[in-house]
């Protein structure tokens, strides 16, 4: 199998995407939304590890005042820590997909990692978790939760 979006290879518990696609990615996008937001993690961690500032580029469209066409521009974006130091000094990590929390098991949403080097290898196990498909029911419970958007009324 191959990957379909942002390079990520499919995951070997799901069947061929094929006959029905559309179901498929509906289906699959808070995985790949999970490993995209995994991943820029462990890029700010080995940034913050070395020393060196982190920031994404993202591609926003903005009118060029001259000309007045619409322009596609990378522009740097900044990435939210999902880590941080607890009182006696350990790392603890907080899963997050969105912006909201993800519980693990009832309740708990965060793991301690312990100390710093050990971030990124708990950040590439999550990871392989996501592909193995561990987290699934989680992920499309979280998703099905989510706010429906807001509408004008006419």
């Amino acid at each position: 199998m191959s990957g379909i979006a942002r390079g990520f290879p499919l995951p070997a518990h799901w069947p061929d995407a094929s006959p029905a696609r559309s179901l498929w990615v509906i289906i699959n996008a808070p995985w790949y939304k999970m490993l995209g937001a995994i991943e820029t993690q462990i890029a700010a961690a080995e940034a913050d590890a070395t020393g060196e500032p982190y920031t994404k580029l993202t591609s926003r469209y903005t009118t060029n005042e001259e000309t007045g066409e619409r322009v596609k521009k990378e522009v740097p974006m900044s990435v939210r820590r999902c880590w941080w130091k607890d009182v006696s000094g350990n790392v603890v990590l907080n899963v997050r997909y969105g912006d909201r929390r993800v519980e693990l098991k009832p309740g708990k949403s965060a793991i301690e990692v312990g100390e710093r080097e050990e971030l990124v290898p708990a950040l590439a196990m999550l990871a392989d978790a996501v592909k193995v498909g561990e987290l699934d029911e989680v992920l499309l419970a979280m998703k099905s939760k989510r706010r429906a958007p807001q509408r004008k009324s006419r």
